[in-house]
């Protein structure tokens, strides 16, 4: 598991919030520190789920470089607070439908015969805050296409204070020290849409 450290006067602070701003290289790193550990478990997985829209440039890495077949989940989690220090339970909305893509790139809605057709399933997401999102997604999946399904998954970034334990973590983000104040991640792609928006006057 890789560490991007960052000390206290080099976080931009954004109405009280560190943003830790992540670069290519690091974001990179991070992608096949992820790859490699799925690599090492020797789980020979049949399914990709990624969860939209965050996950789905993650999904695509995997579902290419590990040559298997890919499904996008869109779900979307509904919270009273910000911090999410306390436990605060979400309200998670999971797409009723699903985009699967096959081993030839055919575009289609997820097989109804999941179960059957796939024993291990690997879902993804770019980053894991109290889970529920990605627990949401397992169990719609599971009642939609019920069987013995083995689900693992697999995450850039986790949260320290999250009680979700995913099977393969890139890095652990930790609050600022001095503060005690969980940063908030800025991915280079973020930078880069910021930009494009703000050059053709979008903002």
């Amino acid at each position: 598991m890789l560490e991007i450290k960052r000390s206290y006067d080099s976080y931009k602070w954004e109405n009280g919030t560190p943003l830790l701003f992540v670069t290519m290289a690091e974001k990179a790193a991070l992608i096949e520190e992820l790859i490699k550990q799925v690599l090492d478990s020797k789980y020979k997985y049949d399914l990709l789920v990624s969860i939209g829209q965050s996950g789905i440039p993650l999904g695509v890495i995997f579902s290419k470089v590990l040559d298997i077949p890919h499904a996008i989940f869109r779900a979307k989690a509904y919270n009273e607070s910000l911090t999410n220090q306390s436990g605060t339970k979400h309200q998670v909305i999971v797409a009723k439908h699903s985009l699967f893509i096959d081993q030839k790139k055919n575009f289609t809605s997820l097989p109804y015969n999941l179960s059957h057709f796939y024993e291990n399933v690997l879902v993804v997401d770019h980053l894991i805050d109290s889970g529920d999102s990605i627990t949401a997604v397992i169990e719609d999946i599971q009642a939609r296409h019920p069987g013995n399904n083995l689900f693992h998954t697999a995450c850039l970034w986790r949260k320290s204070w999250s009680k979700y334990k995913a099977n393969y973590v890139g890095m652990i983000e930790y609050p600022e020290p001095l503060t005690g104040i969980m940063p908030w991640i800025v991915e280079p792609d973020e930078v880069l849409i910021k930009k494009l928006r703000e050059k053709i006057n979008l903002n």
